[in-house]
């Protein structure tokens, strides 16, 4: 069983695994448009959370798509990410204030870019209804 969850546990224990994954054949996150399950409710987290399990992995997403009709929200990583929302009411959590990012709203697409680096880096969002400051909570 392989039992590193992170990529530093990686490069402790499979030096020749972490390197592998180094840029050379792999990118530093996950290409895949992962689709999050219909009967997901609440917030899916793109940021690691040692509290949900899952983070360990979803912290290396960057897009993502939610199904089904119910309401979910995602709380973005330090990725530039691509969030599709579903057909119920889709929250887009952002760690920083409102003032701290700038919104770019075109025909299918708003794009939000977080002013500060290395934090939530800039997302484009579709078919998402609000976008969750620190200070507020606006529709998308």
């Amino acid at each position: 069983m392989y039992v590193s969850k992170t990529r530093d546990a990686i490069a402790k224990a499979d030096p020749m695994g972490a390197e592998l994954m180094n840029n050379k054949f792999f990118h530093p996150y996950l290409t895949y448009n992962a689709r999050i399950s219909a009967d997901f409710k609440g917030t899916f987290s793109l940021r690691f959370d040692q509290g949900i399990p899952y983070t360990h992995h979803s912290q290396y997403l960057r897009n993502i798509t939610l199904t089904g009709i119910n309401d979910s929200h995602v709380r973005v990583n330090g990725f530039d990410n691509d969030i599709t929302g579903n057909n119920g009411t889709n929250t887009i959590v952002f760690s920083g204030k409102r003032s701290e990012y700038t919104i770019i709203k075109n025909d299918s697409d708003t794009i939000v870019t977080d002013s500060q680096d290395g934090r939530d880096g800039t997302n484009t969002l579709r078919h998402v209804d609000k976008l969750r400051f620190k200070d507020q909570t606006i529709w998308a």
